[in-house]
């Protein structure tokens, strides 16, 4: 069960990133989200039950317009691009720009769902028990199972890296940082698992760390090993 959304937070339903409250579609997967619907008026006595007769005002048919902020009028976002007549999505068939309403191009038919299908995803094809079950003897071997060769190759230099750095370091007489990098080793080893089990199922909304991230995480273990020796070195020198 996903945790509940902090204050000022809502939680996609499609796949669980958080968003501000208000917000009309998902930062993440772009999914839209459906507004509430405004109370029904209250009835009045004075007011004839049945519409009077001749000819009817023409109704607005279409929905108001989303305001857009001028400063995000020109941003892109993968297919989709804001403009000053609102949020324009481009079909990956004709190359051709349409409303966020259109569910299909207006130019060849093509439907939408196909500008937001994920081709990496339908390059992936492997059983998710497998992929997982690999991924826990080798962070990465899930990845590679799965056709995923540069998230195979970085997660298991991270993995390696730091399960070397835990052995090493209960060799060297240095259990404080043995047991600290032991700890992150296994945590990345459940993850890589997951990730793995995910990516199988097609639910990349769902994976914990992503390609953008690797980067990021390889610069936390170092960061913490440099930390760990500090903390280790000013424990030797204070027992001399």
């Amino acid at each position: 069960m996903d945790a509940p959304a902090p204050a000022g937070k809502i939680r996609c339903p499609n796949c669980g990133a958080l968003n501000r409250e208000g917000a009309e579609w998902c930062g993440q997967c772009l999914q839209r989200f459906r507004g509430p619907e405004p109370p029904p008026p209250p009835a009045s006595a004075s007011t004839p039950t049945q519409p009077p007769s001749g000819p009817r005002p023409e109704a607005a048919a279409d929905a108001p317009a989303v305001e857009v902020d001028p400063a995000a009028v020109g941003t892109r976002r993968g297919a989709f691009e804001v403009t000053e007549a609102g949020i324009q999505w481009t079909c990956r068939v004709c190359t051709s720009q349409n409303p966020i309403e259109a569910q299909t191009c207006t130019a060849c038919g093509a439907p939408f769902a196909e500008t937001v299908r994920d081709k990496r995803s339908d390059a992936i094809t492997g059983n998710p028990n497998n992929a997982a079950m690999y991924s826990l003897f080798l962070p990465g071997a899930g990845h590679a199972y799965l056709g995923l060769w540069g998230d195979a190759i970085a997660r298991g230099v991270i993995g390696v890296f730091t399960l070397g750095v835990a052995i090493a370091s209960f060799f060297g007489n240095a259990p404080l940082v043995a047991a600290t990098f032991g700890l992150v080793a296994f945590a990345l080893w459940l993850i890589a698992a997951h990730d793995a089990y995910r990516e199988a199922l097609h639910q990349p909304g769902r994976v914990m760390i992503r390609t953008r991230h690797y980067g990021f995480v390889m610069l936390g273990v170092l960061g913490l090993l440099f930390m760990m020796l500090m903390i280790t070195y000013l424990g030797l020198r204070a027992q001399r």
